[in-house]
Formats: structure tokens, C-alpha cells, sequence
């Protein structure tokens, strides 16, 4: 038997080099948009430097080079760059309208809606590649670093599941999201970190920056510290819960401070979709003349859930283009092992439920779950403490997750908001299979 730590060392080289081949494939780009020096034609597809998808990661592209470009958060200027060929949005944009995703206020600043606090920190590592095309494929590079470190961190904190890291990394969407910009990649890492971790005062770090990446994971930290606050470990149930509700406070704070022109009220400024050049609210929102009308701000707020009655449940589980057992059966037996609870299993049922409340649970473009990928981890756990019966089944469901997070990695266009007959479709189409009648 290999020594254990053979077999992290060993995992780890594995998914380094299949993630950096990865990168070398950017799948069709737009022709006028490609890069000139580092991005080479081959048949329908480009080799070169890693590009963005779509969906959120251009828009949080566009925050990092704002803040490495002109220290602000104000995109007005980075659209305008984007429309004139800039790489500001990605290299996938380059040349077209980019405005939306943005709330205009009274001194005409386009304002992401996003957090821009993981563009924050790429930013502090990034800075001295301002006004490159590089800063978009590093940028992916150092998102696949922080899931390389999630799963080393998976390995040691679970020595006896190392083997499993390569499920993590590979048999699941983790590939696809860890290759983009995306935020739950960076939460599923912080979530290891805050059970792995022994140091206090760095969990309530780790559960303010979590939050701050992206807000609805405050309770993640916050079950984990009811938990222990019920099993008698105060002293870590306070760091996690003083973690986890000063990082929504903060997120509090910085909405109402930096959207404080605009005219309307929200709690924080999730979803207030806007296009450069209109400043009237778009998609039948509410439109609040008065900055204290905090009312309204929660009733905006609930208009985000209602789907608790079974559609968002179901919908993040088996819908076709949109759920995760589609794509990779095998977390079927995580979920099963969700009914243990404890400090692991408790803090994933809150969060899962929370997104499946959302009547947005489907999370706009994307590939399988995106809201059940911070979830990632845990689910792997909870595979490897299955009992994962009957073995030809499990066996059958593993390759087939297998098979589909290595196709969805290398060739991430093919499985954007599609459904797995859908993209056998998309690859016989691009492959002169089928006719173009069919």
C-alpha cells in the first residue's frame, strides 16, 4: 500500500496536470476577438492562453480590471473600453456591447451588482499585469490554484478519503467552475478551511471573507457555530457566528455605502439589473423614491424566494440542463448521507434548501447546479462514507460522472445551459455527425 502521503502527492500531480492541459483548449471564439499572439486556430476550436465563459465570470472580469486599472469600482469607462476591443471583459466580448449586470446611479457610475471582493484579492496578486490580455488567463489560472488547494486540503483533512480528491477534482463541475471565474469554487475551498481549520481567530476570517465573496454563504459559518454551540464548543460557535455576522454586516454596510445615489433602496444590491445608458429599473422591480424605505428593500428582498413548494428541490437535482444528478449520479449517495447531520451535513442541508428556495434556483448561465458547487466537497464525503450499494451501479455512475466532468473541463462551451442529450446533439452537430436538417 502507498504511503499516504504518496497518494496526495501523487492525486494532486494527477489533477495539476489535467487542469493545466485543460487550459491550452478555449474552444470557439469569435474570430475578430481572438488574441493575435497566443491563441492558434485548430479546426473549430483555438489553443493558447485560457479565456472566460460567460454568464457572471466576464462581469467579476470586469470588476478585477477596474480595480488594477483605475482603483474604482465604477465600470462606466471599462464598458466603453470593452466596445472598442479592450480585453476588459474578456476576450470573448471584445468588441460588443457589455453594460448590463450594473445599477446607473444619479452621477451616471455603472456599479456591479457582484461582490467585488474575490476581484479584491486577485487584484492585490494581479495588479502588475494591468491593461494585458494576461490578466484574464491568470485570473483563471489562480482560480484553479485555489480549487487545487481546496482539494489538497480535502486530502489532508480526510487522509483515509484521499483517493477521493480525484472525484473532487475531476468527476464532478468543480473542473468546469474551477477553469472560469466564478465564486462558488472559492466558498467550496473556504468550506473546507473552516472544518479543517484549528486556529479561532482565522475562522472568523475565513467566515467573513466567505461571506463577503458571495453573501448567502454567512450560513455556512453560522450553522457550523449553532452546531457547536449545541455540542458545548463555545469558544469556536463564537468565532464562527461573530465571523459569519460581521461579514453580512460589512456586506450591509458597503451596499448602502457605494449605492447610496441611486434611487432606489436594497439590502444589498444583489440583483438590480440595469444596461448603461437607462436609469430606469428594468424586469418590473420596484422603483423607491426614498432611502428609507427599507420596507420596500425587504419586500424586494422575498421577491428572491418562493420556490420552497418543490420547484427549486427538484430543479437543483434532476432538472436536465440544470441539476446536478444529470451530470453525475454518484452524489446521489452524498445527499443520502445528509441524513447523519452533525457539524458536516447540517450547515450543507441549510445551505442547499436556502438555494432551492430561490426562484432563481436555476442561477442564470451555467453548467449542472452552479449553486450545489460550494456544496462539492461535502458531497464527495458523503460518497466516501456511503456505503455505496449496488457496487455495479456505483461503478456505472462513477465513470459516467467521470466522463462528463472531464468533457465539460476540455470542453466547457459544449456544456453551457445544455442537458446531456442536448450536448451529444451540440458535439455531433459541431462534428458533421448529423445533417443540418436534423
Amino acid at each position: 500500500m502507498p504511503h499516504q502521503k504518496e497518494i496526495v502527492r501523487r492525486n494532486l500531480v494527477i489533477i495539476g496536470a489535467v487542469y493545466l492541459m485543460a487550459t491550452f483548449l478555449t474552444g470557439p471564439l469569435p474570430p475578430r476577438a481572438v488574441s493575435d499572439q497566443w491563441h492558434f486556430k485548430a479546426g473549430p476550436i483555438y489553443l493558447g492562453r485560457p479565456v472566460t465563459l460567460t454568464g457572471d465570470s466576464p462581469h467579476y472580469l470586469l470588476i478585477l480590471n477596474s480595480l488594477i486599472e483605475d482603483w474604482d469600482i465604477d465600470l462606466s469607462n471599462n464598458h466603453r473600453q470593452v466596445r472598442e476591443g479592450d480585453w476588459d471583459a474578456g476576450t470573448r466580448y471584445r468588441f460588443s456591447f457589455f453594460g448590463d449586470h450594473v445599477d446607473i446611479d444619479r452621477l451616471g457610475q455603472s456599479l456591479s451588482i457582484h461582490s467585488p471582493f474575490m476581484p479584491v484579492l486577485m487584484a492585490l496578486i494581479l495588479w502588475p499585469f494591468q491593461g494585458s490580455e494576461w490578466v484574464e488567463s491568470l485570473s483563471i489560472y489562480l482560480c484553479l490554484l485555489v480549487v487545487w488547494i481546496g482539494i489538497y486540503i480535502f486530502m489532508r483533512w480526510k487522509p483515509q478519503h484521499a483517493n477521493w480528491g480525484l472525484v473532487l477534482g475531476l468527476a464532478s463541475p468543480l473542473f468546469w467552475y474551477g477553469r472560469d471565474l466564478w465564486t462558488e469554487p472559492w466558498q467550496a475551498t473556504i468550506w473546507l478551511l473552516l472544518l479543517a481549520c484549528p486556529s479561532l481567530p482565522l475562522l472568523a476570517l475565513l467566515a467573513i471573507y466567505g461571506t463577503l465573496i458571495k453573501y448567502t454563504f454567512f450560513v455556512v459559518p453560522m450553522m457550523m457555530g449553532l452546531v457547536d454551540l449545541w455540542r458545548g464548543m463555545y469558544r469556536r460557535a463564537m468565532f464562527l457566528c461573530s465571523g459569519a455576522a460581521a461579514g453580512l454586516l460589512i456586506a450591509f454596510l458597503w451596499a448602502q455605502y457605494t449605492f447610496r445615489f441611486t434611487d432606489h433602496v436594497d439590502l444589498f444590491h444583489m440583483a438590480f439589473h440595469r444596461r448603461e445608458g437607462s436609469y430606469n429599473s428594468v424586469s418590473g422591480l420596484a422603483n423607491f423614491e426614498s432611502i428609507f424605505d427599507f420596507l420596500g428593500a425587504f419586500e424586494r428582498l422575498g421577491s428572491f424566494f418562493g420556490s420552497l413548494g418543490g420547484t427549486g428541490i427538484w430543479g437543483l437535482l434532476v432538472s436536465p440542463s440544470q441539476g446536478i444528478l444529470p451530470f453525475f449520479p454518484i452524489f446521489l449517495w452524498g445527499f443520502w448521507s445528509f441524513r447523519k447531520g452533525g457539524r458536516i451535513y447540517i450547515p450543507a442541508i441549510t445551505y442547499f434548501l436556502l438555494h432551492a428556495s430561490y426562484l432563481g434556483w436555476r442561477a442564470g448561465t451555467g453548467f449542472s447546479a452552479r449553486y450545489l458547487v460550494t456544496l462539492l466537497p461535502i458531497l464527495v464525503l458523503g460518497v466516501a462514507e456511503s456505503r455505496r450499494r449496488p457496487r455495479w451501479l456505483f461503478s456505472i455512475c462513477l465513470s459516467y460522472s467521470l466522463l462528463w466532468g472531464l468533457l465539460a473541463g476540455f470542453l466547457p462551451v459544449s456544456v453551457i445551459e445544455r442537458g446531456p442529450l442536448e450536448v451529444l446533439v451540440f458535439l455531433a452537430e459541431e462534428l458533421g455527425l448529423l445533417s443540418e436538417s436534423l
